[in-house]
C-alpha cells in the first residue's frame, strides 16, 4: 500500500494526486507510463484544495492573492499579470486544483488545518493556509459520498480518527 502525506504545496500536490483519475496510460512504451497513480490514501495538512484564484477569492477574500504560489502556479510574476491573463490559465487552474477532481470512487483523505477561521482571511499566509480549504472540499465529498475527514480544532473532527497517524495506519494495514 502507498498513501500520500504533505503539508501546504505537499498537501495541495498529495491532493491532487489522489483525487485525480488515474494517469497510467496502459499503451505507453514507457513503463514508467504504464504504472498506475492511484494510491490508497492521503493524510495532508495546511492544503490547497483550489489554486483557482477566482474560486478562492470568494472563499477567503482578497489577502489569499497575495501569496505567490497562485501567479507562480501558471508562470506569471505577479498576480496582478495572473488574472490579466486568467484566460489564458483557467484550464490550467481547473485542472490543478483537487477540488475539481473529488468523486465517490476516489480514496479516502485526510486533512489538519489551524483553527483561526476568520474570513476574510487575514494576510497572504494565513490565506494560503486557511481551512475553508479543507471545509469546501469535505463540504462536496460528503455531498458526492466520497471518504473524507477534516480535523481542525475547535471546529471539525473526525468520528473515526483522531489524527493523521491513526487514519495512515489504519489505511496503510487494511487488508
Amino acid at each position: 500500500h502507498i498513501a500520500l502525506t504533505g503539508g501546504s504545496a505537499g498537501a495541495c500536490t498529495s491532493m491532487w494526486l489522489l483525487l485525480h483519475d488515474d494517469l497510467a496510460d496502459p499503451k505507453s512504451a514507457d513503463p514508467v507510463l504504464r504504472e498506475s497513480t492511484r494510491v490508497c490514501a492521503a493524510a495532508v495538512a495546511a492544503g490547497q484544495t483550489s489554486i483557482d484564484p477566482k474560486v478562492i477569492e470568494g472563499w477567503l477574500g482578497p489577502n489569499v492573492l497575495k501569496h505567490r504560489m497562485i501567479n507562480m502556479a501558471v508562470g506569471e510574476k505577479t498576480m496582478d499579470d495572473a488574472l490579466k491573463n486568467y484566460e489564458r490559465h483557467k484550464s490550467l487552474y481547473e485542472e490543478f486544483s483537487a477540488y475539481n477532481h473529488v468523486d465517490a470512487k476516489d480514496p479516502p483523505l485526510l486533512m489538519t488545518y489551524g483553527d483561526d477561521m476568520t474570513l476574510p482571511s487575514k494576510n497572504a499566509g494565513h490565506g494560503i493556509h486557511h481551512p475553508v480549504y479543507g471545509v469546501k472540499l469535505k463540504e462536496k465529498s460528503d455531498k458526492l459520498g466520497h471518504e473524507c475527514h477534516l480535523l481542525i480544532p475547535g471546529v471539525s473532527k473526525s468520528e473515526k480518527y483522531a489524527s493523521a497517524n491513526e487514519f495512515l495506519m489504519a489505511k496503510l494495514l487494511a487488508p
